[in-house]
C-alpha cells in the first residue's frame, strides 16, 4: 500500500470527526450569540426601568416625600415630645409632674435653633432667674409696657391657657417638640385656646400686669420635664438668638427643687440677685465663647486659650469624653 492510499484512509476516517467539531463550534457560538443578546436585551430592560424623567417622578417623589415630612411634623406638633413627657398633658400645672418622680435622661440635646425673640419691642432684662430668699424665680422678667405683642418662642401646642391671681396672673404654657416647654406670665390678653397649635413668631398673647405683678413686664420661663432652666444660660435676649444651635442638658443631682439652679449645663454664668438690674455680677468676666470646628480637641482649644481642660469641662458643664458637635460654642473664660 503507498503512502498516498494511507493518507487518503486517513483523511476519509478523521472527516467525520472534523465536521462534529466544526457542528459543536458552530452550535457554541450560536448559544454564546443568543446568551449575549439575551442578555443585553435583559440589561437594557433593566436599565429601561430605572430611567426617570426630570420633568415627571422625580417631582412627584419630591411631592411625595414633603407631604410625608409636614404630615410627621404635624404630628409632632399635636403630640409634642411624647417621647419625653409620656403623654401627661396636664392642664393645671405648669410642672405636668408636680405629684411624681421623675428620671431625667443623664443628657439630652434640645434643638434652639428655631429660637425667635418673645418681644420685638424695646425691652430690658430686670430681674433673673435665680433665688429669691426662701423661694426661686424660675424664669427671666423682661420689662414691656402693657399691650405689647408677645409671640411663640418656638413651634408647639399650647398646654394651658390659665389664670392665677397670686402668681402668673394670665399665662400661657407652650409645650415644643424640642423638649422645652415655655410659660408666658402676667399677660393683659390671651390670643391662643389650649390645644392651639402655634408656630415661632406667632401672636399669642399682649404683654401685661396681671397677678403677683409690680409693673408690666413678661415673666418668661424655659422648663424641661418640668424643671425650669436658666433662659439666659439658653439664650442671648440682648441680640435675640440662642447661645448655641444646641442645648446640652444634664441631669440634676439629688433633689431637683434645691438644685434647680444646677439642672442644666450652664453656658454662662449670671447673677442670682434678685435686685432689679440688668448687669451681670459685679466684675464678672466678659464671656469668650469658642465656636468647635472640625479637628477640634478638648486640649487644643485648652492651649489655645491658655486654659486646661478640666476647667474647660467645669465651664461648660462636659466631660473629657463628650462628643464635640461642629457649630457648638463652649466658653472659654471665667
Amino acid at each position: 500500500m503507498t503512502v498516498k492510499t494511507v493518507l487518503s484512509l486517513c483523511c476519509i476516517s478523521l472527516f467525520p470527526l472534523y465536521l462534529e467539531a466544526q457542528e459543536i463550534i458552530i452550535n457554541k457560538n450560536t448559544n454564546s450569540a443568543a446568551s449575549t443578546e439575551s442578555m443585553d436585551r435583559h440589561v437594557s430592560k433593566l436599565m429601561a426601568d430605572k430611567v426617570v424623567t426630570k420633568d415627571d417622578i422625580p417631582i412627584q417623589k419630591l411631592i411625595e416625600i414633603n407631604e410625608k415630612a409636614a404630615l410627621l411634623y404635624r404630628e409632632s406638633l399635636l403630640f409634642p415630645a411624647d417621647e419625653l413627657y409620656d403623654s401627661h398633658w396636664d392642664r393645671k400645672n405648669v410642672n405636668p409632674f408636680k405629684k411624681e418622680t421623675i428620671d431625667f435622661p443623664e443628657t439630652y440635646d434640645i434643638d434652639c435653633s428655631s429660637f425667635v425673640l418673645p418681644l420685638t419691642g424695646t425691652f430690658k432684662v430686670t430681674s433673673k432667674y435665680g433665688r429669691r430668699g426662701r423661694r426661686m424665680h424660675s424664669g427671666t422678667d423682661l420689662s414691656i409696657p402693657t399691650g405689647d405683642t408677645v409671640r411663640a418662642a418656638f413651634d408647639g401646642r399650647v398646654r394651658i391657657r390659665d389664670f392665677e391671681r397670686r402668681g402668673y396672673g394670665n399665662y400661657l404654657v407652650i409645650r415644643h417638640p424640642n423638649g422645652l416647654e415655655t410659660v408666658y406670665g402676667h399677660l393683659s390678653k390671651l390670643m391662643v385656646n389650649e390645644d392651639d397649635i402655634v408656630w415661632a413668631g406667632d401672636p399669642i398673647a399682649l404683654s401685661g400686669n396681671t397677678g403677683r405683678s409690680t409693673g408690666s413686664h413678661l415673666h418668661f420661663e424655659t422648663r424641661f420635664l418640668g424643671l425650669a432652666l436658666d433662659p439666659q444660660a439658653l439664650f442671648d435676649f440682648e441680640n435675640g438668638v440662642p447661645h448655641n444651635d444646641v442645648y446640652v442638658f444634664h441631669s440634676p443631682k439629688g433633689n431637683a427643687e434645691i438644685n434647680n439652679m444646677l439642672a442644666a449645663e450652664t453656658i454662662a454664668k449670671y447673677s442670682s440677685s434678685n435686685k432689679e438690674e440688668d448687669t451681670p455680677v459685679a466684675n464678672a468676666p466678659e464671656p469668650v465663647y469658642h465656636k468647635l470646628r472640625a479637628g477640634d480637641t478638648l486640649g487644643g482649644i485648652a492651649v489655645k486659650y491658655g486654659t486646661t481642660v478640666g476647667k474647660l469641662c467645669k465651664l461648660n458643664g462636659i466631660k473629657q469624653t463628650t462628643i464635640l458637635h461642629i457649630g457648638r460654642k463652649i466658653r472659654v473664660n471665667g
